[in-house]
C-alpha cells in the first residue's frame, strides 16, 4: 500500500501529485479479483468494477474511512484515498468531499467512489454513530437525500463523460415513524442530471436492533444497495468475456470456447473431420 501522503493546499490542482505512487510508477495492470476477498463489499465493487470501468482506472474514493468496503482486492492500492477526517491513516488526500474540484482537473476520474453517511439524526451517544457519522460532517433532518445534489455537482465536474462511472453505497432507513426511500430519491436524482443507472448489487446487512427500541412499525429492511451510474447516455461498461470450457465432440478434448453452442475445439481440423462424417452418414 502506498505511504500516506500530507493534505495538501486547495491551490494544488494536477491529479499526479495526489495519485498513489504505486499509479505514477506504472506497472503490470491492476489485478481486482487476484487475490481473497474478506469483506461483504469487495466481492461486490470487484464485480462492478469489472463490468463498468475502463481499463487501468483513476480510481478516487471520496470517502475512503478505513478502507474496508475495499477488502484484500489488489486494486486497494492504486485507489486515491481522500476522507474528511485527519486522524485516519494511509490517506492521499485530507478534504471533504465537496471540496474535489478545488484538487483535480475536470473529467480526470474515471471512477467515483462514495459510500457517504447513510442514517440521519444519529445522537452522539448512539451505538450507530462511530459507523454512520462523519464528526467533521453531521446529517441532520429526516434523510440524506440532502447530500444528493452536491455529489452530483462533484461527480458532473471530475468524472470522464461517456465512460465514467459513479458506484455508490445506500440504504433507506426509517425517520419519524416515516420510511424514507432514499435509494429511490439517489437514482431520480442521478436521471435529472442526465446520468444513466445502469446496474446494481445488493448486500443482505445483518442490523443491530437499538436497544431503546419498543415496537417495530416497519419491515427491518437490511438490504444495502451498490448502485452504478454512467455520466452519459450509455447504460453498459467493456464488460467481461465469458469463457466456457467444451469438450470436442471429434476428438474428446477440453477447450475454451467463445460461444456456448460449440462443438469443436479450434483450429478447423475436428470441425473438417465432423463435417464429413455427418455429409457421409446423410448420403
Amino acid at each position: 500500500m502506498a505511504a500516506p501522503m500530507a493534505a495538501r493546499p486547495a491551490a494544488l490542482a494536477p491529479l499526479s501529485q495526489i495519485t498513489p505512487i504505486s499509479v505514477r510508477v506504472g506497472s503490470s495492470p491492476v489485478s481486482v479479483t487476484g487475490t481473497p476477498r474478506k469483506t461483504r463489499d469487495a466481492p461486490v465493487l470487484a464485480e462492478l468494477i469489472e463490468l463498468h470501468v475502463v481499463t487501468r482506472p483513476v480510481i478516487v474514493d471520496c470517502t475512503y474511512g478505513h478502507g474496508g468496503i475495499w477488502g484484500h482486492l489488489p486494486i486497494r492500492q492504486s485507489v486515491v484515498k481522500v476522507d474528511i477526517n485527519p486522524a485516519l491513516p494511509n490517506l492521499d488526500l485530507v478534504a471533504d468531499w465537496r471540496e474535489l474540484p478545488r484538487h483535480y482537473a475536470s473529467g480526470s476520474v474515471d471512477c467515483l467512489v462514495w459510500d457517504p453517511i447513510q442514517v440521519s439524526d444519529v445522537g452522539h451517544n448512539s451505538q450507530f454513530y462511530g459507523q454512520f457519522v462523519a464528526p467533521q460532517a453531521p446529517v441532520k433532518g429526516p434523510s440524506v437525500n440532502q447530500l444528493y445534489p452536491s455529489f452530483f455537482d462533484v461527480a458532473d465536474q471530475l468524472v470522464r463523460s461517456k465512460t465514467g462511472v459513479c458506484l455508490v453505497k445506500m440504504i433507506d432507513q426509517v425517520h419519524s415513524g416515516r420510511q424514507q426511500w432514499q435509494v429511490l430519491e439517489l437514482v431520480a436524482e442521478a436521471q435529472r442530471r442526465g446520468w444513466t443507472a445502469c446496474d446494481y448489487s445488493l448486500i443482505w446487512s445483518a442490523k443491530k436492533v437499538d436497544p431503546k427500541h419498543r415496537n417495530r412499525f416497519h419491515v427491518r429492511n437490511q438490504w444495502v444497495y451498490w448502485l452504478v451510474f454512467r455520466h452519459g447516455p450509455a447504460c453498459r461498461g467493456s464488460g467481461v468475456r465469458l469463457k466456457h470450457e467444451l469438450i470436442c465432440t471429434v476428438c474428446g478434448a477440453k477447450f475454451a470456447a467463445a460461444r456456448s453452442d460449440a462443438r469443436t475445439c479450434p483450429g478447423g481440423r475436428c470441425r473438417q473431420r465432423r463435417r464429413r462424417a455427418h455429409r457421409k452418414a446423410c448420403s
